[in-house]
């Protein structure tokens, strides 16, 4: 998986489902809000496994 598309995907899901609060979605992730705030910034780089944790998030 690609961390570029990931933020792309992410970003359409977050917009698409009333902007929920990013510290609720990192908790989700099992994430700090901090990490999850740079990843998405793009300052940072998610692992696949991190990565798939995403894509099956906002796939649900």
């Amino acid at each position: 998986m690609n961390n570029e598309n990931m933020r792309i995907k992410f970003v359409e899901w977050h917009e698409s489902n009333m902007k929920p609060q990013l510290k609720i979605v990192a908790e989700q992730l099992n994430i700090t809000e901090s990490y999850f705030n740079h990843w998405k910034n793009g300052k940072r780089n998610m692992s696949d496994e991190l990565l798939k944790r995403v894509d099956r998030l906002i796939s649900k």
